[in-house]
């Protein structure tokens, strides 16, 4: 290796620069605080970004000394004077596939289960306008700080995010012209006193009474009561209580606001929100150094060259009812189906609750009786070679399922005593939270069951319903609708209009606001009116409401940032946990619902994830499987022989 060099700067007294060249330096030796340096190899420049890809590719390797002369070579190969980033790459790329497609390490070392008990916390500064690394410990004990650190982090990163959406961005004076002074801004409630005109306030909406409904919006500065006698316009979505909401209206001589439009606050991608809030690059990476994976110090490209050369699947299922024999019987020939297959290919299943379908109550004989439940598992699991010796499995419970605090989100793993059956079988298994988080190579997951369409339907405000103010308000755009339903799998595909997309770019008259009801910030339900199946067949009016349930579902927590958005009293957190664990900033790559809502996807885009319901195993067959080096999800249905 006496052929590799770095070249430091170094400054004189008088002042001139000099270059310093050391003795001989190992490449996976090399400090990044050298980024400005010169490396060189065989008298060929290398980039400081090739040198940071081929130092993350050689430190992860089990004989770096192997790897290193091997890389070299191939990289000397394929390069010109210059190494560049695309060059290391490319090397590196060439060198996987010469392996014959597979790395030194298994699947198991680029994927990641983490539980909401080791979510890095990342809080807003108001003042700084930036995110920081908050190292406390969470704290399961409640207390008045962490309400009030609940809904305030909750607001302002929200308003945060609303204030990147170019719908609220003040034009610079360098480019204000006629067709540009329009804008959205934003005021606080304490600063209505004495105003007049259309404005927009953004808070947190309340009902202060059921009969007759009477419904306020709360933001950091006060509280006033709204008027929505003339309301003409609703966005996409469910409001209930606590639901932050954007409104635009006047203020009243009464000292009510008067409401013409109400909607949630614009989505934003994931792209745009790590270039505004670089903080948050690190939100996927433990906080422990200790429990970091190899995936955390490899390149995103090296990563996603990796996943394509991976043989390993995951096998969804959701609401299995381990106490049916029916249910049983179904995983018994399911894993049958899967035993030849595990022979050679790492599959990974995610069984999600709640795994018994009677609510559990706390005594002796109940304890016993779930225990048992596991017993049974294990029993099955051991009864395929394959599946018992190379198979993994992620639990995780379900509203009906043993855990501490079991009534509030989010749910902290099922108790050892009830799965110590699973390891005294020798299964591999990870009890995880819900949600937990799992990092497949560069693909990052969100899982989390609970029956949300169903309490959201139940806990809206019926006087904000979309559907009711789309149909019957002419001045609203139409937008085609993309939904597709194929009846032969009995599932639905759904596919949703970004927020991006829906944003109109009407000119308006000069002086005048652009309204939000103009603008179409938060997208448009498309699904409003009849739409074809595969052929002249018509949805039904069922079929129908139900995609449009999951639209407004998906529409909500989306632009709620959370996946949680109904009340506290309806549904309690605990404090401390929740404003991360449940939080969607930034977005993931893939949600995983467990609704017993019924099987649906809705393809991911630039702007939105990709959204993921298996729907119930037990009541369906149905589930999905996620094959690794196509990331795509495959729609599964169990078709079991009748005797």
């Amino acid at each position: 290796m006496s052929d590799l060099y770095l070249s430091l700067p170094h400054r004189t007294k008088d002042g001139r620069e000099k270059r310093v060249f050391p003795a001989k330096v190992r490449l996976w030796e090399i400090s990044k605080s050298a980024e400005n340096s010169t490396l060189r190899i065989a008298n060929r420049i290398l980039t400081a970004d090739a040198l940071e890809h081929l130092t993350n590719y050689v430190s992860d390797q089990q004989n770096p000394s192997t790897a290193f002369e091997m890389l070299k070579d191939k990289v000397l190969e394929i390069s010109g004077n210059t190494i560049t980033k695309e060059t290391a790459e490319k090397a590196t790329d060439l060198l996987i596939q010469e392996m014959g497609g597979h790395s030194q390490h298994d699947d198991s070392s680029f994927i990641e289960f983490q539980s909401c008990l080791s979510f890095p916390r990342f809080l807003y500064h108001e003042s700084r306008k930036r995110y920081f690394h908050s190292f406390n410990k969470y704290s399961l004990l409640q207390s008045e700080s962490m309400i009030h650190q609940f809904y305030t982090q909750r607001y302002l990163m929200t308003y945060n995010r609303i204030m990147h959406h170019e719908a609220f961005q003040k034009p610079l004076l360098s480019l204000i012209s006629s067709k540009t002074t329009n804008f959205n801004e934003i005021v606080q409630v304490n600063s209505l006193l004495g105003t007049f005109g259309r404005k927009t306030l953004f808070g947190f909406l309340h009902r202060t009474s059921v009969s007759p409904p009477i419904f306020a919006l709360e933001d950091l500065t006060g509280t006033i009561e709204l008027d929505i006698t003339r309301l003409i316009r609703v966005g996409a979505g469910f409001f209930c209580e606590g639901s932050l909401v954007i409104i635009d209206g006047e203020k009243q001589t009464n000292g009510k606001f008067l409401v013409y439009t109400i909607r949630g606050p614009p989505t934003e991608s994931k792209s745009k929100t790590l270039r505004d809030s670089p903080d948050l690059k690190d939100s996927w990476r433990s906080p422990n150094e200790k429990e970091r994976k190899p995936l955390d110090s490899i390149t995103f490209h090296e990563l996603q060259t990796r996943r394509k050369t991976s043989q390993g699947m995951f096998v969804v299922l959701c609401d299995v009812h381990l106490d049916q024999p029916s249910v049983l019987q179904k995983l018994n020939y399911l894993l049958n189906g899967y035993e030849e297959v595990a022979s050679d290919t790492p599959i990974f299943f995610i069984l999600c609750g709640s795994f018994t379908s009677l609510s559990f109550a706390h005594n002796l004989g109940e304890d016993e009786r779930y225990r048992d439940l596991w017993v049974t598992f294990a029993k099955i699991v051991q009864g395929h070679k394959y599946i018992h010796k190379t198979a993994s499995f992620l639990i995780i419970p379900g509203a009906k399922d043993p855990t501490p605090f079991s009534n509030c989100l989010p749910r902290l793993p099922i108790s050892d005593y009830y799965l110590e059956p699973l390891k005294s079988a020798g299964i591999n298994f990870t009890a995880g939270t819900n949600p937990t988080r799992i990092t497949v190579y560069d693909v990052k997951m969100l899982i989390y069951a609970d029956n949300l369409i169903a309490k959201l339907h139940h806990f809206s405000f019926p006087q904000f319903d979309a559907a009711t103010f789309e149909t019957s308000n002419s001045k609203t755009p139409q937008v085609s609708s993309r939904i597709r339903a194929t009846p032969s799998a009995q599932s639905s595909v759904v596919e949703t209009p970004s927020t991006s997309e829906m944003l109109k770019d009407d000119e308006t008259s000069e002086g005048n606001p652009t309204n939000l009801d103009e603008e179409g910030m938060d997208g448009e339900l498309d699904g409003l009116h009849p739409t074809q199946m595969d052929g002249d067949e018509e949805l039904t009016d069922v079929e129908r409401d139900r995609l449009l349930s999951v639209k407004m579902m998906v529409r909500t927590i989306l632009t709620q940032g959370t996946l949680s958005p109904l009340p506290v009293t309806i549904q309690p957190v605990l404090w401390d946990l929740a404003l991360t664990s449940l939080a969607l900033y930034p977005f993931p790559d893939v949600i995983v619902f467990g609704d017993t809502w019924g099987m649906f996807q809705i393809p991911g885009n630039e702007q939105d994830p990709m959204i993921v319901n298996p729907g119930s195993f037990s009541h369906t067959n149905k589930f999905y499987v996620y094959m690794i080096d196509t990331n795509q999800w495959e729609n599964s249905m169990l078709l079991m022989e009748e005797k």
